[in-house]
């Protein structure tokens, strides 16, 4: 009879376990979702995305602003998701559970690959704050912006373009090399904050407004390690470095040249006789930078 109880009882236990487990949410919500990614110092970069369906299929736009970059590659076996980004050599592996996301965001890169852990929850529409406090600070406009390593060695100029609207904050910052996307973000407590993941990168800038032309102690955090420090002030007619100034052949050079094979494996160079007496157009840009793939 005993032998019998424990049988009956353990059935039972399994048929539980087993209800329990058919329970488990491993759908991949429709509507907004709040996420985040974790750099070495332990800093959260925050960004949205929304999932649809598109012809019977689930889609994600990653949302930075009033960017929206679609990403239509998504695959799912049982509990585990897998996000790939097009055009960047990156993807999101995740397992899914009840309406929340975990797992890496996963960047691929020539010598190694970068990794961050990745967290997502289904139904938060806020970036930073749940609710943005009133602000009577006036960021819009244009910004003189210093940059500069942790120890200060390093410096680079940049500016900063902020338009401020309804307790939410959008710009971007410029650089020589650049701009740093469509990043959105608030102001709280004199403090800023911007994000932005586009699917090739992760950027985040905070900084703590001394006054209405003043910013100071702010920390800039791309990726899993990079960390920057910035400051700026408000300046209307705010310029970058004259790019011919900080581009020049190396000496010994007095020409661009080189040679290497097409599509075809053809020979290609400069010197082909082709391409003499007319304008050459050389675009030097990587398959991984959203920038240039905007300027192709």
């Amino acid at each position: 009879m005993k032998y019998c109880f424990k049988i009956i009882a353990s059935l039972f236990l399994l048929s539980a376990l087993y209800a329990c487990k058919g329970n488990t949410n491993y759908r991949l919500e429709e509507g907004i979702w709040r996420a985040t990614l974790k750099t070495s110092s332990g800093a959260e970069i925050p960004f949205n995305f929304e999932v649809t369906d598109s012809a019977g299929q689930k889609v994600i736009d990653l949302i930075n602003g009033e960017d929206q970059f679609r990403v239509n590659e998504i695959s799912q076996h049982s509990d585990s998701v897998l996000i790939r980004m097009p055009l960047f050599d990156t993807e999101i592996h995740a397992k899914i559970k009840d309406k929340t996301l975990s797992g890496n965001w996963i960047k691929h890169m020539s010598d190694s690959d970068m990794v961050m852990p990745f967290e997502a929850r289904h139904g938060e529409s806020w970036r930073f704050f749940k609710v943005n406090s009133a602000q009577e600070a006036k960021l819009s406009g244009r910004w003189s912006v210093s940059f500069s390593t942790a120890d200060h060695d390093l410096r680079e100029a940049g500016i900063g373009e902020f338009e401020q609207k309804d307790g939410r904050l959008y710009g971007t910052f410029i650089r020589a090399t650049g701009d740093h996307r469509f990043l959105e973000g608030t102001i709280s407590d004199k403090k800023i904050y911007l994000s932005a993941f586009d699917g090739a990168n992760a950027f985040l800038f905070t900084g703590k407004l001394l006054n209405d032309s003043t910013i100071v102690d702010g920390m800039f955090y791309s990726g899993f390690s990079l960390v920057q420090n910035w400051t700026a002030k408000k300046d209307d007619i705010a310029i970058l470095p004259d790019a011919y100034s900080i581009t020049a052949l190396k000496d010994g050079f007095d020409k661009i040249d080189f040679s290497f094979p097409d599509l075809n494996g053809k020979k290609v160079s400069l010197s082909d006789s082709k391409f003499k007496n007319k304008v050459v157009l050389i675009q030097f840009f990587g398959s991984w930078c959203p920038n240039c793939m905007d300027e192709t």
